[in-house]
Formats: C-alpha cells, structure tokens, sequence
C-alpha cells in the first residue's frame, strides 16, 4: 500500500528549489524501514509521520478525524494524522479535497553541530573577528533581545542564569523553554551571550560587562532534531514577543509556512540569521538548505583557523558571510564547558554582532544590518572575488565585529544609487550633535547638496538642472562630520553609485533548438534597450541595477528567474505575437529601465538571419535579413518590414506538420519577406524551415490552436 501511495504522489506539487523557490517540482519520497523520507536533490529529510500542516482557502473544515494541533496568524494549521491512518494516504485525500492552499509534509530540521576537541580556555575566534575593538564601544545592551529558535537554553547554567551573579541574561518569562535534554541550543546561546567580565567560564560576544548584556529568548523546537512543525509558530511567537534577532542554527527541507513566517519577521522589522549548513562530503558546490537560502535571511557560513572555508561549510548562491567555525568554545551540558565545530557556530557570532550593533542604533533595519555585514566583512586572501565583491565559498567576506559595529554607530541612511534627488541622515547621533557634510568625486561638482534645516543630521542632494556626465556610471563619497559642539567625534563616508546610463551585460551559451546548433553571444555591455536573442537557449543579464529591484515581465518568455540580486535568467521561444519585455523599476528615481528581447534565428552559412513574427492572430510573416543587420534593426523596423536586404541569393519557406511530417508549405519568396496565414491549418505543432540552397539556416515553430 505505501509503494502505491507514493507512486500516487507523483502529481502533487512542492517547491524544492532554493534559488527560485517559486519554481515547482514533484514530491519524491523514499520508505526505509518505518520511517518515510521526502527527497529533494541530493538531500532527504525524514518525515514527521503523525502530523500535516495545511492552510485552508477559507477558514478551517474539520475532517471529524483531524484534530487541530495548533494554529498561526498566517493562516496555517497543524493537524494530527490518526494513528491508524497513513501520512501519504492523508496527504492526498486532504489534497484531492480542494480545499486547501498549502499542503505539507513536516520534516525533522537538523542541527549544524560537529562536536570536537575541548579547548575551554582558548577563544580563538574572538581575536579573528576584532571583537575586543567592538567591545571598545559596546558589550551588548538588555534592550536588544535575540531568540534563540533551537533545542532550549539551560537556565541554570553558570554563565548564563543567575549562577554566583546577581543577573540573568536569558528571560525565563517568555519563549519555550522547557528543561532541555541537548546541548545544542544552550551552546549557540553561550556564544551569543555568555556573561562577560563576570570571572567565569567564556565571554558571549553580547554577554555584557559584568552586567547584563543582550537578552537571550528560548524557543525549544526539538532535541536532537528540530521539528518542522514547530518552527513557523516559534518564529511568530518570537517575533509577538518583541524579538529584534532571530537565530537558526538549523537546516532542512522546503516549507512554505516556515517561509511565510520568516516573511511575518522581516515585515516586522526582525533580523533572521541562519547557518549556511553543514555537509560531511562536499566535493563541489551544493546549494544553501532551508532556511538559509530563502533571500530574507542573513546566511552565515564556516572558516577554520586558516581562514578558509572549512570543509564542511556548505556554500553558493545566496551565501552572506563567513565566521570561525572550529574550535569554538560554549556553554553546555552536562559539562559546563566544551568546543564544537560546525556552522551552528558560526551563525550565532554574526546574531551577536547584529546585537551589538543594534545595543548602538536600534533603528537599524534587517536590510541595513546585512548591508553593514556585507560592506564590512574583511577579504580572505586566495579568494577572488565578483565585481559586487562576493565569493561563492566565502561570501563577503569574514565577519569584522569592530567595523560593523562602528559602522552602525552612526551609519548613514539613503539610497546607495543616487538619482535626480536623494535625502541622507546620519542614524542615532547623540542629543545636541550635529554634522557638517560634504560631497566628493570626479562628477560631484554637477549636483547640488544642501544641509537640511530644521534637522542637524540629514542633507539632500540634487542633480543640477541640465547636467551633462562625463560617464554613464560612476561613484560619488558623500562625508558626514559629527560634532559635539566644537569638538568632532567621528567621520563617516558612504559611497554612492550614479548609474546616468543603464549598464548591463548580455550574453548566451551555444545550444542545439529544433536542429539547428545556434553559437554562444560572449558576455558583451548591452548598447540598447532593444536586443535580439536565440531562442530556446538561456539568456544572461547582469547589472548590479537589479539588486532588490523591483522586476516585472510580459510577452512570451520560457524559464524566467529574478531572485533579487543582480542578475535575471531567460530563454525565449522561437516567436511571439508580442516582444519579451522586462520592466526594472528604479527605486527613488523618476524613469524605469525597459530592456525589449525579440527571437532571432541562426543562418549556419554565416550570411543570413531569418526572423518569424506574428502580424495577426493566424497570420506570420517570415523575413530574410543579414547577419550584420540584426544588431542594428529596431523593434519598429521589424514590424514595419522596412530593410535594405540583397535578396539574389534565392531562399525557400517550409511548414511540416510536427506530428505527421507532412509538409503544409513550400515556397520560393521572391522579395525579403513572405506572409503565412495558419488558417485553415489543423490544431498542433508546426515547424517553419528556412533555406538557401537546399541548406536549412532557420528553423522556427507555430503553434496553431
């Protein structure tokens, strides 16, 4: 019965992809022994078998034998599977019901922990990151509280209850705590928040000076493994308690609830900081895992004493920073003290310098502390990095408490690309200061900047009227002077980023669509906002503009992908009644960027193009242009038909039927372009072959309905 339950599956849809998660793919599941696993990629998480959650269309309808375990504000409920009955077999009858937006299976998350050697008196890693320079400015303040979302905190312990001190810093009254049976949570908040300079065990980076420092919330979500189905109420929970951080030292599976309440987080103003992952064999790059990989959490991965990316240290596309994660010694039990190695420690560093950061500017957002993170994590040696400065292994860079944290003293706020007119502040200056600021670079004598008034700390800069650029992208450093009174107690500089003109690059990899092998189009800076690609091959664009932009799409496109960050991916099929065009909004400037795709086909004798549009509804024309006229013809010269093209070379249209291989068209134009009408066609796929002398240089399809 479970092999054909499983088989049953097969039609039910889950995202499993961690760089797109809107893209959808079938649930693969695997039996062994009792328990059941659900396979994604190379990865397979076992299967809470007594629980579903689900989140109905309208309001909850009671099954009779579904009892409600519990329920969130985002409209997800947690049901029991009765013990007579199959997990699968539940799924799919909740499935075939229609009544539910969300279906999902509840996998075990695990915990990024390597136990290894005991080194209590020797924390390495403090050093690496420069947290005794940040500690010059703060040790953690009882204000900013952190959620600890793990296997529960011991409260009892020495350097973190009340032990011989007079102070607590985990807050017993809220969170879930219960008595933890598994080190694990209470090591991750040993690092963030072990007392410091209280003569005992270790210093937690936000563990204060012999005085409270961060507050530390316990969520239990499981013992040895966490259960998937207690995270997303955890997270809300935290974040209705007035959590500022979010700490995951945990990875797992797809789910669409958990995603949902990390959103509920950050739409809240709450930083979620997660490991990248560990993995015992990594041989080439593999993905980043849940949670880490969703674009709303800061993912923090390993380094070991060299710096370098330690072995285990999952990496790739989504990756923020790195942080030590060997030899990192915590809070525990039943010892009181030991070292572990993983990115379960890793992750909390970056948590308690965000702590740190926020004790000094509590104003500071989820977006602007990860901005911060990234500006300021220091270069590793031996690693290259992309032109925005991020490396698959290492992402930014190592984790620099120091820098952050004076960074975020008094960071200045605004956007980083400068437009027609922009406002900047500088952030949680002390009462009475001011700022005298200043604007350099090769072009800043072209904009205007004013020091706002009635304010002491904000100034607005201005495009002037009729400015003309020497470049179509350059930098502008914009210095900020805060003084109190007379006396001046620090300097702050933001670079900003002047794109006059869109820069972007294009390119394709070589590929093989309906016979014809179409050559690479080499990474090139895009000229125009109207350009010509192959069809079925994968489109690249890369423009540090697209970062957190907002991107729309229409016309006909095939496996679009934007996750945010600086490059879009599509391909394009061989024709479409209108172009493919994708609209990038430009936040706090007054134009958006239009760039306009139409499908070109490939002539393998090296001379000719050929170019199939749809004029009308079940009418095509079919144009024959050079090679070299392709980049230059305009989207409105291609509709208008209007080229100058030698047409002595004669050329020949077909149309087959895909399915039977009859041919439906075969003609000898005389002039550069010939009209087809699919009227009186029978629905279904056609191909459209072009030729000169008996040699196919073109092949499009049509599809007729």
């Amino acid at each position: 019965m479970m092999n054909k339950t499983i088989m049953a599956l097969s039609f039910l849809l889950l995202s499993l992809n961690c760089n797109s998660q809107t893209e959808r793919s079938s649930i693969k599941l695997k039996q062994s022994g009792s328990k059941l696993f659900k396979i994604e990629g190379n990865n397979s998480y076992e299967i809470n078998q007594k629980v579903l959650t689900v989140k109905p269309k309208s309001g909850f309808l009671t099954k009779g034998k579904y009892k409600v375990l519990r329920s969130n504000i985002l409209g997800y409920y947690d049901i029991s599977v009765p013990e007579e009955d199959d997990v699968t077999e539940a799924y799919i009858e909740l499935s075939q019901s229609g009544e539910f937006e969300e279906i999902e299976y509840n996998t075990f998350y695990s915990y990024c922990a390597v136990p290894n050697d005991y080194h209590v008196s020797d924390q390495w890693y403090l050093t690496t990151i420069n947290a005794y320079q940040a500690w010059d400015i703060t040790m953690g303040n009882p204000t900013i509280k952190v959620a600890i979302i793990d296997s529960g905190i011991k409260v009892s312990h020495e350097d973190l209850g009340y032990g011989n001190d007079s102070y607590c810093n985990v807050n017993v009254l809220y969170g879930n705590n219960t008595t933890p049976i598994y080190y694990h949570g209470t090591a991750v908040a040993g690092v963030i928040g072990a007392k410091t300079n209280n003569s005992v065990g270790i210093a937690g980076i936000a563990g204060g000076n012999h005085e409270e420092g961060a507050t530390l919330y316990s969520y239990n979500v499981g013992a040895g493994v966490a259960d998937g189905d207690l995270l997303d109420d955890a997270i809300i929970d935290a974040v209705n308690d007035g959590v500022n951080i979010i700490q995951l030292s945990l990875y797992g599976g797809y789910s669409q609830s958990l995603l949902d309440a990390i959103d509920y987080a950050y739409n809240h103003n709450v930083t979620v900081v997660c490991c990248s992952g560990n993995d015992e064999s990594l041989s080439t790059s593999p993905p980043l895992l849940y949670p880490a990989c969703y674009d709303k959490v800061i993912a923090v991965g390993a380094t070991g004493h060299d710096n370098k990316r330690l072995e285990i240290s999952r990496y790739g596309e989504g990756l923020d920073i790195v942080a030590p994660g060997i030899d990192i010694i915590c809070t525990t039990f039943p010892l009181p003290y030991f070292s572990y190695m993983g990115t379960s420690y890793a992750a909390p560093q970056v948590s308690a310098v965000a702590a740190l950061m926020l004790s000094v500017n509590p104003n500071l957002t989820p977006d602007e502390i990860r901005t911060i993170l990234r500006r300021t994590a220091k270069k590793i040696p031996d690693y290259s990095y992309n032109s925005n400065g991020w490396n698959e292994e290492v992402g930014y860079g190592l984790l620099d408490a120091y820098a952050a944290v004076d960074m975020a003293q008094y960071y200045i706020s605004g956007n980083d690309n400068l437009c027609q007119s922009d406002v900047y502040s500088v952030m949680a200056i002390p009462t009475g200061a001011s700022v005298t600021w200043t604007l350099s670079g090769s072009e800043a004598s072209k904009f205007n900047l004013a020091q706002n008034s009635p304010s002491a700390n904000k100034c607005t800069i201005t495009k002037k009227a009729n400015a003309v650029f020497n470049s179509s992208s350059f930098t502008l450093t914009l210095t900020a002077k805060i003084y109190q009174g007379s006396t001046l107690l620090k300097t702050k500089t933001k670079t900003l980023t002047c794109n006059n003109g869109f820069a972007c690059t294009f390119s394709q990899d070589a590929h093989s669509y309906y016979g014809v092998n179409y050559p690479a189009i080499n990474e090139t800076q895009m000229t125009s906002t109207t350009n010509y690609a192959y069809p079925g091959g994968i489109v690249r664009l890369t423009s540090e503009y697209f970062r957190s932009k907002e991107i729309t799409v229409s016309g006909s496109y095939d496996n679009f992908q934007y996750t945010g960050n600086n490059f879009v991916k599509f391909s394009l099929p061989p024709f479409s009644s209108t172009p493919f065009v994708i609209n990038v909004a430009e936040s706090g400037c007054d134009n958006a960027v239009q760039l306009t795709f139409y499908p070109m086909s490939y002539n393998s004798l090296g001379a000719y193009s050929a170019l199939l549009t749809a004029v009308g509804e079940q009418e095509y024309r079919v144009s024959l242009v050079r090679n070299e006229e392709v980049a230059s013809l305009s989207g409105d010269a291609m509709q208008a038909g209007s080229r100058d093209t030698d047409n002595s070379t004669g050329w020949t249209v077909e149309a087959v039927n895909a399915l039977t291989g009859r041919k439906v068209i075969s003609a000898e134009p005389e002039g550069a372009d010939y009209f087809i009408s699919t009227a009186d066609w029978k629905p279904g796929l056609y191909v459209l072959r072009v030729l000169i002398e008996g040699n196919v240089v073109a092949t499009e399809k049509i599809q007729v309905k």
